[in-house]
């Protein structure tokens, strides 16, 4: 089959550098699959049901009961004829696959994300279902020439599929560099860098996982949505329209090269991206940090200067600070007893303001810090 040829030139780019696209016949071929996996699908889902007929239950074959064993024959016949011609296909197919058929599921996957059968009386759109059955398997080619594949299969709460002019969240892309990138749902960019797998020996945060990684960029970004745009409209309409545009990017370091072995993470001001630190300790919760370094990355946000921010004494007029602690009030990092000038350059909705107040912070207090930390 001209589908076999395909995969064949997909695994020769180790000694060939071209690629040819799929023909027509290819994607049919892969449509064709497709279909029957959903008949299947579809027949085994009757069959469940059908098993819980009262007189399948009882096991009586006599007078009325007769009929429900009838039909389970007929679709226990239509079954087994489903399973061949699909055990046919994954046979002229498997010298291109890899043990557990993964490359054939991830494009399956992906192109039902596009096209779902379950919409779809007859086939789809034939030239639609082509570009992207031809982007996926570029796409493949790709990561496996990066060598990131494995992370790309193995994340259970990433969807498997390349992102492109409909698909922007939930996807992964290739920039121009070549660099793998996963863009979760809430549209975070975060490097495959940061998706370790078990096997890969690099130092990582204590209980750490790929999953808990996704889940801690969503966690931060509906903070923004849902905390942060209650105390600054302004800025957070500002962060959240960047993160739409995926303009701002989560990378990830074995080691921080500001020399601070306690910090969690760390971004220059109005920088597109920021670093986690995977060997400092005590950065559990990692949507914290997350959250307080695209708020530096905003750079609006900010009153002090960086190494200000960074010594302790200040951390009480910051900011950054005041307003993480605020979207997290259950942080497990160090209690800081802020001064009103923190949170009145925290917050700027009036309507929010009366946080600020004496009643709320308490009565101010003069100390050395209030003239040197600016």
């Amino acid at each position: 089959m001209k589908f076999f040829l395909l995969f064949s030139l997909l695994y020769s780019t180790s000694i060939f550098s071209y690629y040819f696209p799929p023909t027509t016949n290819e994607i049919l071929l892969l449509q064709e699959y497709r279909e029957r996996r959903q008949d299947f699908h579809t027949l085994q889902m009757h069959l469940d049901e059908l098993e819980k007929n009262p007189c399948i239950v009882k096991n009586d074959h006599y007078n009325e009961c007769s009929k429900p064993f009838v039909l389970m024959q007929e679709l226990l016949e239509k079954v087994f004829i489903q399973q061949e011609k699909i055990d046919d296909l994954k046979f002229i197919l498997s010298p291109y696959l890899d043990e557990n058929d993964s490359i054939l599921q991830t494009i399956e996957d992906a192109l039902e994300d596009r096209f779902p059968m379950s919409e779809y009386c007859s086939s789809p759109p034939l030239t639609e279902l082509i570009e992207q059955a031809d982007s996926m398997l570029i796409f493949i080619q790709q990561l496996k020439k990066q060598k990131s594949y494995e992370r790309f299969i193995d994340i259970s709460n990433a969807k498997k599929r390349d992102c492109d002019e409909e698909i922007t969240s939930d996807c992964w892309k290739v920039d121009q560099y070549g660099n793998i990138f996963y863009v979760t749902k809430q549209q975070l960019v975060i490097s495959s860098e940061c998706l370790l797998r078990d096997n890969e020996n690099r130092a990582r945060p204590d209980q750490y996982s790929p999953e808990k990684i996704i889940q801690s960029a969503n966690l931060a970004v509906e903070k923004l949505k849902n905390c942060f745009s209650e105390l600054n409209p302004t800025q957070s309409q500002v962060i959240l329209e960047r993160i739409k545009n995926q303009d701002y990017y989560m990378m990830c370091t074995q080691n921080d090269d500001g020399g601070d072995n306690h910090r969690c993470g760390y971004t220059r001001r109005g920088q597109d991206y920021l670093n986690l630190v995977f060997n400092s300790q005590g950065c559990e919760g990692y949507e914290e940090t997350i959250f307080h370094e695209i708020l530096h990355m905003n750079s609006h946000i900010d009153n002090l200067q960086t190494h200000n921010h960074n010594r302790g004494e200040c951390s009480r007029h910051d900011a950054v600070y005041f307003c993480s602690r605020e979207c997290f009030p259950r942080s497990s990092r160090p209690a800081i007893n802020f001064s009103q000038r923190a949170c009145e350059s925290c917050i700027r909705n009036p309507d929010e303001r009366h946080r600020c107040n004496y009643d709320n912070m308490g009565t101010p207090t003069f100390n050395q810090s209030d003239m040197t930390c600016r």
